[in-house]
């Protein structure tokens, strides 16, 4: 082993994820820890899975950010949900500390369902611009939450971001600086808590490398398949892992 629980199998096994993950974050812009944990979590202790997953969405999401200027823009717009994230994980990580495995198992197929069944529905919220500030705030305390128990940050921040009707280049940019500030968060959460070891550090930044590579693939795929046809198939694919993951929850 090489840490306690961890395998080379599952390391092998966890990198195919993350290259998976990669290529769908490459296509959509998001993806990557919601497809990481959904599958790492059903071969590795649940906490290992949280851990590794911390690491390589917070360097991919500095690359997708945009630099300087497409910060400015994206606090410019949306600063209440940048404001309220800190909260969320801090709230999720006290809490994450004293829940059952079982718990975070059943979260994370909760989540992920819930997810996948909004987008199967073309569920769209309205949102006036009125409620933009408002519903920011809700979503950053939602989604801060939900990061501490899963990792999973993205379908909140996702929907918030289509009711508010951002336009795709601030779409792609503004996702890739709310991961970034979760992925500093989470480490110093998770850090706190005892999740994520210097050995899991480590692997998680190693474990990096496939998730670029499937990401740089996926930028160049999206030019060359129908992205309809992928997304419905990713969804598919997540809705079973979903319930896989419920499954075992419930039923052990």
């Amino acid at each position: 082993m090489i840490v306690e629980g961890v395998t080379w199998l599952m390391l092998a096994y966890a990198a195919g994820a993350f290259f998976l993950g990669g290529v769908v974050k490459g296509l959509a812009g998001f993806g990557l820890p919601l497809i990481v944990i959904s599958l790492t979590s059903t071969f590795m202790p649940i906490e290992v899975a949280l851990a590794i997953n911390v690491i390589p969405p917070f360097l991919l999401n500095v690359w997708q950010s945009g630099g300087i200027d497409a910060a400015t823009e994206t606090w410019r717009r949306y600063s209440p949900v940048l404001i309220a994230l800190p909260i969320g994980i801090a709230v999720g990580a006290a809490s994450a500390a004293a829940l059952d495995a079982n718990w975070l198992v059943g979260a994370v197929g909760a989540v992920t369902v819930t997810f996948c069944v909004s987008q199967f529905a073309g569920w769209r919220l309205q949102m006036s611009p009125a409620h933009v500030a408002p519903a920011g705030l809700a979503t950053g305390l939602v989604s801060g939450f939900l990061g501490s128990l899963t990792t999973v940050t993205g379908p909140p921040l996702v929907m918030y971001l289509l009711a508010a009707k951002a336009p795709p280049d601030v779409f792609k940019s503004a996702l890739g600086l709310f991961f970034s500030a979760v992925g500093i968060m989470l480490v110093v959460a998770f850090s706190s808590i005892g999740f994520l070891s210097p050995q899991l550090a480590c692997i998680g930044t190693l474990i990096t490398l496939p998730a670029a590579v499937g990401m740089w693939l996926g930028q160049n795929l999206s030019r060359r398949i129908d992205a309809k046809v992928f997304r419905a198939v990713v969804l598919a694919l997540l809705a079973v892992l979903g319930m896989n993951l419920l499954r075992r929850a419930v039923f052990g």
